[in-house]
């Protein structure tokens, strides 16, 4: 994608979109921006009735032809984007992560691990394809060497989490026998870039039981529902640079309840009830 730009805190909040709760970040092209200095006093703030006046419109334009059952089919940027930005960027083309740097998007040590976990992550699987088993580096598994121990029916867990509770993510060896061969729990995977975050501890921003499936435009509503954790986004470290910074979606069985107290100490607090 050419002449866009990401606006700090700047996430969609469903609101023109069924009430789809993915939050992604809103792409903003260069031509519906204008730079401003320090210097220049803060414009003012829409009314609400302005705005209020424009949703119907912006709602009728979100959604497209109904899917044969009747469910509404939405659009927005997210469904649009392999029409917005049609060339795909392969990894030998060096030059997206030079101007990774130039941009200042990342760093160039961040940039040099980007690469060299997606030419990894590359010759993993094409190694999974050619070669013996036994001539695989760490069985051919892709960098971070995540490994689902779960078999048959992966574990549930119901704790109650709400938004404003504090939570710590638990480790590898907890969390890894909630997964399945292919990373799943549930029907949710669990990546690399999430295990990032292992034995972060954060608040809970929201759950989440519905979003929009970026492939059909068709709403999905979970069965169990998941949770965003603040300030734990999607960084594209394994990811090539991504610069989408999606927000990762947590099984409640991958998180643990702590409590503050007095002088900011943290404790575990008990799980509820677990769900076999």
């Amino acid at each position: 994608m050419e002449n866009a730009v990401h606006l700090s805190g700047v996430r969609c909040d469903g609101e023109g979109h069924g009430g789809c709760q993915a939050g992604c970040m809103i792409f903003w092209k260069h031509a519906w921006l204008r730079k401003v200095t320090d210097a220049e006093p803060a414009a003012p703030a829409p009314e609400a009735p302005a705005g209020a006046r424009l949703l119907p419109l912006i709602t009728a334009n979100t959604q497209g032809t109904a899917f044969e059952d009747g469910a509404e089919r939405y659009r927005c940027q997210t469904t649009e984007l392999l029409r917005a930005a049609p060339a795909v960027l392969p990894l030998k083309q060096l030059g997206q992560f030079s101007k990774d740097v130039r941009t200042g998007n990342f760093g160039v040590g961040w940039t040099v691990r980007a690469v060299g976990v997606g030419l990894y992550n590359r010759f993993q699987r094409a190694s999974n394809k050619k070669l013996p088993k036994w001539a695989r580096i760490r069985g051919g598994k892709e960098w971070g060497y995540l490994r689902g121990k779960a078999a048959g029916k992966t574990p549930d867990l119901r704790t109650g989490l709400q938004p404003g509770d504090l939570v710590r993510i638990k480790s590898r060896e907890e969390i890894e026998p909630t997964l399945n061969g292919d990373l799943l729990n549930r029907g949710m995977g669990f990546d690399a870039e999430m295990a990032r975050f292992l034995g972060r501890t954060a608040r809970v921003v929201r759950r989440v039981d519905h979003i929009i499936d970026e492939h059909t435009g068709r709403m999905i509503y979970m069965k169990n529902p998941c949770l965003v954790l603040e300030g734990i986004i999607c960084e594209g470290a394994f990811n090539a640079n991504c610069p989408r910074a999606i927000t990762p979606y947590w099984r409640e069985i991958w998180l643990e309840k702590v409590e503050e107290g007095a002088g900011g100490d943290q404790r575990k607090v008990p799980a509820q009830t677990a769900v076999g």
